[in-house]
């Protein structure tokens, strides 16, 4: 896994995860650094742009098998972009019971921006060797894969909709959404004037 720091962005930053990002979970991101080419994925598509991040917020601690991370980006052409990944680093046998009926590709045949294989955490179920057992079939192990989503938005107001989601049938906004969107209006005007209005319902 390309190690890319995210906080000054770097000429050309790409697909940025939570221990790449350099940045505090609980505090405010320093200032965004100059404009740069960044390239996100929404689904199997990527998104390409030229902006700067504005805020990176991650739930992953010590240990995790799975996390969600995200971003918040601000264009060149004044658009905002939200990213989250539901991120996993988990390996399971072909016939674990916890990912049966799911396709899953083998763990030598990841994207590169997946975990590697080296970086592979054991399912807690099927528990695999996954050294072992990759030496004795390459197909035999499958790795969970990351879940990405991006979303576009002309303003402040339709990225924090865009943000909200439904938990059993309730719309909010989750800590993690709380969290980035106050993290990035640190460093955006139009987005603070967005968080400070008081919404009519």
């Amino acid at each position: 896994m390309t190690k890319i720091p995210g906080t000054p962005p770097p000429a050309t930053l790409h697909l940025v995860r939570g221990e790449d990002a350099g940045v505090d979970a609980l505090g405010p991101d320093a200032v965004p650094g100059p404009m740069c080419r960044i390239k996100v994925r929404d689904g199997v598509r990527v998104v390409a742009f030229t902006g700067t991040q504005l805020g990176h917020i991650t739930s992953e601690r010590q240990g995790s098998l799975r996390w969600t991370e995200l971003s918040i980006y601000r264009t060149q052409s004044n658009l905002f972009v939200a990213h989250r990944v539901g991120v996993s680093c988990v390996a399971h046998r072909v016939d674990c019971a916890v990912v049966k009926d799911k396709i899953l590709p083998s763990i030598v045949d990841m994207r590169s921006d997946e975990f590697a294989v080296e970086d592979r955490q054991p399912c807690q179920v099927c528990r695999p060797d996954i050294a072992a057992e990759l030496d004795e079939d390459p197909d035999s192990i499958r790795g969970e894969t990351d879940r990405h989503w991006a979303g576009i938005c002309n303003d402040g107001v339709s990225l924090i909709n865009a943000l909200h989601t439904m938990r059993h049938g309730v719309r909010s906004l989750s800590g993690l959404a709380s969290a980035v969107l106050s993290q990035a209006s640190e460093h955006d005007a139009q987005l603070s004037d967005a968080l400070n209005t008081e919404l009519e319902v």
